[in-house]
């Protein structure tokens, strides 16, 4: 009986960790099998989100997996989702998101500080109240290297072909500059706190 439960123990220890008998995991570990480096993180975030399974995001390679766990719960409405992700901070970052207003969770895309080639030029000191932007969108050059010295550096960036450039206001607010080249200005929002998207230019 004892020889048994050793080879049991043997046996549960070589199976290796929880998550990789998980039914959502193996089947995504196969329709992923054999992709190129470049394929496979899309096809892991992918089986993720449509199985809306956390643990599926371990086959995401080194350091990629919160990433694939951030679209999980971005793509979920319920908030236990945060309950079964596996990385601590990561999990703060689910009730973090789920904490906001719904209408502002469609806000909080991939974004990054700007580059210190994007800000050169910049004022010191960056505005942090609404007056300040509308000032500085009622002069006549809108080019964003204008605008930039009058408001500072922004907080953040983003987008795909539109640059938008994201300035957080004092009041938790933030105003969202989208730039088709750095010379056109062609869209400003104020985003308030509770969501609501104020087209600047259109007031002008």
């Amino acid at each position: 009986m004892f020889a048994v439960l050793i080879a049991a123990a043997l046996l549960a220890g070589c199976r290796g960790p929880a998550w990789e008998q998980v039914p959502d995991v193996q089947a995504a570990r196969i329709a992923c099998a054999g992709l190129r480096a470049s394929e496979h993180f899309g096809c892991v975030e992918e089986q993720a989100t449509s199985r809306m399974n956390p643990d599926v995001c371990h086959l995401a390679l080194a350091g990629l997996d919160s990433l694939c766990l951030q679209a999980v719960y971005e793509a979920s409405v319920d908030p236990s989702i945060c309950d079964h992700i596996y990385l601590k901070e990561t999990a703060a970052d689910c009730r973090e998101w789920f904490a906001l207003p719904e209408s502002r969770r469609r806000w909080r895309e991939d974004r990054q500080p700007p580059t210190a080639e994007q800000v050169a030029g910049c004022a010191a000191e960056t505005a942090r109240q609404e007056p300040a932007f509308r000032d500085a969108l009622a002069a006549e050059d809108q080019s964003f290297f204008t605008l930039c010295r009058v408001l500072g550096a922004p907080d953040w960036v983003t987008g795909g072909e539109m640059t938008v450039f994201i300035y957080d206001l004092s009041d938790g607010g933030e105003i969202r500059l989208g730039f088709e080249t750095p010379d056109w200005l062609s869209s400003a929002y104020l985003i308030t706190t509770d969501g609501e998207q104020i087209d600047l230019l259109a007031e002008r």
